[in-house]
């Protein structure tokens, strides 16, 4: 069983600028043109929703074919197909059932995917043939598509854009599968390269960043360190049946801490009018533990369950735990959370007992660094210097800062306690706060801001 997302988007995903910018896009009664796409397929499936519940005499008629025709051995996909829509503010949901048999099968396992670089060229980037990048061929093959010989092309209805509109300015859905659907708008557009020209202007060019900081190992490894050392105060029992939770805050800052200096002491002064943005690059600003799941936690939980699962089914191997992590970002303009799960295996554990301290990068000085106590601190400061000394961007958490990460930091800077309305924003500027006080770098703005050790 399978859980597949689908939606429409603009052919020219140009359009998705505007979207995002213009709240009176709808108002203005534009309609792009539309394609189908996919957006995420999960699997496993924990249970038969009610659509493939009802639908399993076609799954029996076509198991019953099957095997009048000799392909007993041939597996049937069952597959809830997922569409939503968004009127006047309230998520819509569809769900469809589709039974397919896997007939189709090729004639030697790929391992590469040749997927096209843009609709109208020839150019193509080869890619490990996974989930995604296959759903990335498919999508690339619609949008190519001009001539509409699939008939998978359309007007957009103003329903369809509220759901693009709502995924990529942060909204969130109090409905667990509504905020399903946003993410995988969102990761869509952050995994795919047809994206590549927009991200840099904001559309989910931090989720982007994210992925990319979560997926190397070297840095998400001190991640895991400084996690471990953080729920040892909770005192709780190794064990895969419960999550581990852990909240940990994300954001956007200078590359040069001179123009972070700048931008921290002018809050006051600072302009709209400012032309100047700096690079940018990821930083973890804050991790937290929590003993109780967070809402967007007790949504997400079924991807601790899927994992669990996966353990499990293949063998725990040197996993001792599993942790459900809620990774917080926002700016001036959205805020927004998401959920992923962490394994901690036996050799992490191991690393956390025997280490006692860890040398941070310096930016100055002999070059060897500042020794440190092993502690949570340490591995985030460990983290953001490394990030900060990789000039070459051999990382890839280097961006272009837009005016609604430059005002976050400011607003952090202000000390003001202003209540927000944007959700997670009030944490956030805590955790810059939280970050400034913590590492060495802003040692000149710590002289300089006495109300930090407040």
């Amino acid at each position: 069983m399978a859980q597949l997302f689908v939606g429409v988007e603009p052919a020219d995903i140009h359009a998705l600028g505007p979207l995002k910018a213009n709240k009176n896009f709808i108002d203005e009664g534009q309609h792009p043109l539309g394609i189908f796409q996919l957006l995420a397929i999960n699997v496993p499936f924990e249970s038969p929703s009610n659509a493939l519940a009802q639908n399993m005499n076609r799954y029996e008629r076509s198991r019953s074919m099957l095997d009048e025709e000799g392909l007993s051995t041939v597996p049937i996909a069952c597959v809830e197909v997922i569409t939503c829509s968004v009127e006047n503010g309230d998520f819509a949901f569809g769900i469809d059932a589709l039974v397919l048999p896997m007939i189709h099968q090729f004639e030697k396992k790929l391992d590469v995917l040749s997927i096209r670089e843009s609709p109208t060229g020839e150019k193509c980037i080869e890619k490990p043939a996974t989930a995604e990048s296959y759903m990335e061929f498919v999508n690339m093959l619609i949008r190519s598509d001009v001539a509409n010989k699939y008939h998978l092309r359309k007007k957009m209805h103003w329903t369809e854009m509220g759901v693009l509109i709502a995924a990529l300015n942060g909204r969130h859905c109090d409905k667990k599968l509504g905020e399903k659907f946003l993410d995988a708008w969102r990761g869509k557009v952050a995994r795919e390269d047809i994206y590549s020209s927009i991200r840099e202007s904001g559309i989910a060019a931090a989720t982007k960043l994210g992925d990319r900081f979560f997926a190397e190992p070297f840095l998400s490894r001190y991640l895991e360190l400084a996690m471990i050392h953080k729920f040892s105060t909770l005192k709780q029992k190794l064990s895969l049946d419960k999550p581990y939770l852990a909240r940990v805050f994300i954001g956007i800052e200078p590359t040069e801490s001179s123009e972070f200096e700048k931008l921290w002491n002018s809050a006051a002064s600072y302009t709209q009018r400012e032309r100047h943005r700096p690079r940018g690059m990821l930083q973890v600003l804050s991790l937290e533990v929590v003993d109780q799941p967070t809402s967007t936690m007790v949504e997400n939980m079924p991807k601790f369950t899927n994992a669990k699962f996966l353990i499990n089914t293949l063998g725990p191997g040197n996993v001792l735990a599993i942790a459900l992590v809620e990774f917080v970002r926002c700016s001036a303009l959205e805020g927004y959370a998401n959920c992923g799960t962490i394994p901690f295996t036996e050799e992490v554990f191991e690393m956390a007992s025997t280490l006692d301290s860890l040398v941070v990068p310096a930016i100055s000085g002999n070059g060897r660094g500042v020794s440190k106590p092993l502690t949570a601190d340490a591995c985030l400061e460990f983290i953001n210097m490394s990030i900060r000394m990789d000039n070459e961007n051999r990382y890839r958490l280097r961006k272009e800062m837009d005016l609604s990460e430059i005002h976050m930091i400011l607003q952090a800077a202000e000390m003001s306690d202003t209540i927000s309305e944007l959700e997670y924003a009030e944490e956030t500027r805590k955790a810059w706060r939280t970050k400034v006080k913590r590492e060495d770098i802003y040692s000149t703005i710590r002289d300089a801001t006495p109300s930090l050790e407040d």
